[in-house]
């Protein structure tokens, strides 16, 4: 049995959160409508927009990226996992073709010393928009690429370290690159 103490309190309490629901739609923020740089937001011309403001600038080897050895199932692989970077910093999917370089030799800073010999080529093509989701992994932001095949005397015995040169080509001919030492 309620008391009208209650019946009154639960009332206020009612009105109270009423008015707190009709006070916070005033205050949250839309998305905005109208033009986009003189064009319409739903559609039309959009004057001042650069096409290719969010092309890839820079190629990331992540630090995922390893050798991993030989098991009772299958031979040693290396694990690549790479992004693509634009100009604001920010990862980025971009279609094209890849092209791994597996190195024997050492580092001078982030570029190959002369004499590096080279011990295996990858080339993978990503222009296909499917092939290029199935190689994306959405929980690391990154491309990830199984690379097998590798040259067991070179797995065995590395003289002067593993390096990995991961180059992107665009399909306008734009390319970016880096080199990874594997640990």
């Amino acid at each position: 049995m309620q008391t009208d103490a209650n019946r009154l309190c639960r009332a206020a309490c009612m009105l109270g959160l009423g008015a707190c629901l009709l006070i916070g739609q005033g205050c949250m923020e839309t998305k905005p409508t109208g033009t986009v740089r003189g064009g319409s937001a739903t559609g039309g011309e959009w004057s001042g927009v650069e096409a290719g403001v969010f092309v890839p600038e820079r190629l990331r080897v992540h630090g995922l990226t390893r050798l991993i050895g030989a098991t009772n199932n299958e031979g040693a692989r290396i694990d690549l996992h790479f992004e693509l970077v634009d100009r604001f910093g920010h990862g980025v999917k971009a279609l094209g073709e890849v092209r791994v370089e597996l190195y024997e030799g050492s580092l001078s800073g982030d570029r190959l010393r002369e004499g590096a010999t080279q011990r295996r080529l990858w080339r993978l093509d990503l222009r296909d928009p499917d092939a290029n989701a199935q190689a994306y992994d959405r929980v690391t932001r990154t491309y990830w690429l199984i690379l097998r095949d590798l040259p067991e005397e070179v797995i065995r015995n590395p003289s002067g370290g593993l390096q990995l040169q991961v180059r992107f080509t665009l399909p306008g001919g734009h390319e970016v690159s880096a080199v990874h030492r594997l640990s």
